[in-house]
């Protein structure tokens, strides 16, 4: 089996927009945040770099908590336009299994061809002169499809290779590229009917799940498509606000809903409808002294310095009215606001933190600041999930606390 490294393009993104893998004029791209710090220099570490933002989408959208936020937002759901698991299953099962024969006997109800009795045996014999007489005989027959669907197989191997070949570091070998078919939309709609039929023909189940993944990988796209969407979304925010929310946050369900800011309406002396609950991105306690409020801005400020992309009015309205409702309910305790930020540190001696200053309103006194703090995404990338929550809090708290 031949292989190769047959890496995407790597495009920067700056700002909020589609993160992850597609196709645009039959070439793959990779569509990475601009403050990550891709190494474009050594093949397997680009994968593994790629893998690693790929499964903060995979890990953020597949979360309860995304879920019960964001579902009915189309434009925060992950984005696939291909079956990508189709892809890796036909992509692996070649790998594992090698050159896919097409074996599997098909058992009919008729006198003719080699008896299986293992399926004639199970039924019950009339018996005549003492001989048992068995009322139906099955027999074994080669699928009239066999070389039909293997290469429906190869065309499928193809067809996935073109887009994630590069993630398994495997290219097209002579045994692929030698098809009967050209593949077009008119052999397209023949392999689905002779998909369909093997699989009405077969009951191992291997066979069949290999089966309806070349029918996703078939019927998944018009064979002229020349762009679409691998993998990705087109938010990237919510996916950083999770990476903080599993980096800090360290507090239970029901005691954030006590820290929610609510409102409502009293008409007639009766409290009405409640409305929908402000509520704070990330909440960090250190018990008995003090509680962080954090709230994670997907903003291009540590990429640009452009102070047009810092946080707005309205955020910092907010964060006060958060960190407010904070100290109301749990007696005047110190609280701490900041803002997080992505930024691409310069190399391995600069801090994974840095403040870059602070927010303050005219209505508020001197004391009451929102400082600004930037974490480097590559960083966050490799350590959100490793949960040293009391560790990484402690080193905000040095930046905020001053």
């Amino acid at each position: 089996m031949e292989t190769k490294s047959n890496k995407p393009i790597l495009r920067p993104v700056i700002g909020d927009n589609f993160i992850g893998l597609r196709v645009e004029d039959n070439k793959l791209i990779f569509d990475y945040p601009a403050t990550y710090r891709i190494n474009e220099s050594d093949d397997r570490e680009l994968i593994s770099q790629i893998k690693k933002i790929l499964k903060t989408i995979s890990h953020t959208t597949q979360s309860e908590q995304y879920n019960s936020l964001y579902e009915q937002n189309s434009e925060l759901q992950p984005k696939s336009e291909v079956s990508l698991r189709a892809y890796i299953y036909i992509i692996d099962d070649y790998i594992t299994n090698g050159k896919y024969r097409n074996l599997e006997r098909i058992i009919k109800k008729e006198n003719r061809g080699k008896i299986n009795w293992k399926k004639t045996l199970k039924q019950v014999p009339y018996f005549q002169d003492g001989i048992p007489i068995y009322q139906n005989i099955y027999t074994e027959h080669n699928s009239q499809y066999d070389d039909v669907i293997v290469d429906i197989y190869k065309h499928c191997l193809k067809i996935a290779i073109k887009v994630l070949g590069w993630l398994f570091d495997i290219e097209e070998d002579e045994y692929i590229k030698n098809t009967m078919y050209q593949y077009d939309d008119e052999i397209k709609d023949y392999f689905l009917q002779v998909i369909q039929k093997e699989l009405s023909q077969t009951f191992n189940d291997k066979k069949r799940h290999r089966l309806i993944t070349m029918r996703e990988i078939i019927s998944g796209l018009n064979s002229k498509e020349t762009n679409y969407k691998v993998y990705g979304v087109d938010k990237y925010w919510p996916v950083f606000e999770y990476m903080l929310r599993s980096m800090f946050e360290n507090i239970d369900k029901e005691q954030y809903k006590e820290l929610y800011p609510n409102t409502w309406w009293i008409l007639n002396g009766e409290k009405q409808k409640e409305q929908r609950a402000l509520r704070p991105d990330i909440i960090y306690e250190e018990t008995g002294e003090y509680y962080i409020v954090i709230d994670a801005k997907y903003y291009a400020y540590g990429y640009t310095k452009n102070p047009d992309h810092l946080p707005k009015s309205s955020d910092i309205f907010k964060q006060f009215v958060y960190s407010d409702n904070v100290k109301y309910v749990t007696d005047e305790k110190t609280v701490y606001n900041c803002f997080i930020m992505p930024f691409n540190k310069v190399d391995d001696s600069e801090e994974n933190y840095k403040e870059i200053g602070f927010a303050i309103s005219t209505n508020r006194e001197e004391k009451d600041k929102i400082k600004g703090i930037l974490i480097d995404l590559t960083f966050l990338i490799e350590e959100y999930s490793k949960k040293n929550r009391e560790i990484e809090a402690k080193r905000i708290y040095k930046l905020i606390s001053t």
